[in-house]
């Protein structure tokens, strides 16, 4: 839109959404089926439905449907850093002090939180589409794409080229 992101950031749209899309898709049909099940009298349903009232019972089962439901769960491919656990999700709505990360995103630019400062010179050829915070000293740095999914974390070596990938060549 402004002319600065490569040429090839749109193709990412369908390797990032269409995934998530079906996800959407199999969590509604699940739970059409589930709310099929509510009046079943059929053996084989209601022991399924016993299973799953179970299941339903466990902490970790009831983060995963919550994060399924909320979104949260979502994690987009982010080709180079799928090893790191923050990339390719949601960023954490981390309390900075003064600020909180969402709050950082209502610029619509990306959001470099940068806790120890040593990412300055690396991100200042990209200051005009990156806003950089150094608040948050307990925080692991990362950047955050304007849509609030973290698509660098930790890897100091890889910032240069995700701030390139992700916002274009530098100024």
């Amino acid at each position: 839109m402004r002319g600065w992101a490569s040429e090839d950031l749109l193709d990412t749209y369908h390797a990032e959404r269409h995934p998530v899309g079906a996800a959407v898709l199999r969590n509604v049909q699940t739970q059409s089926l589930l709310m099929d099940w509510v009046g079943a009298r059929d053996p084989e349903v209601l022991a399924a439905k016993e299973l799953f009232a179970d299941l339903t019972r466990l902490p970790e089962v009831q983060r995963h449907l919550g994060d399924l439901l909320s979104g949260l769960a979502i994690r987009y491919p982010i080709p180079g850093s799928e090893d790191h656990p923050l990339v390719g999700r949601s960023a954490p709505d981390l309390d900075l002090g003064p600020i909180r990360t969402h709050e950082l995103l209502r610029s619509g630019r990306g959001v470099l939180l940068d806790p120890a400062d040593g990412f300055a010179k690396v991100a200042g050829p990209w200051s005009d589409r990156v806003d950089r915070t150094g608040q948050g000293a307990d925080t692991e740095p990362m950047l955050v794409r304007p849509d609030g999914y973290v698509c660098w974390a930790g890897a100091p070596d890889d910032l240069e080229a995700a701030l390139g990938r992700w916002f274009g060549p530098p100024r």
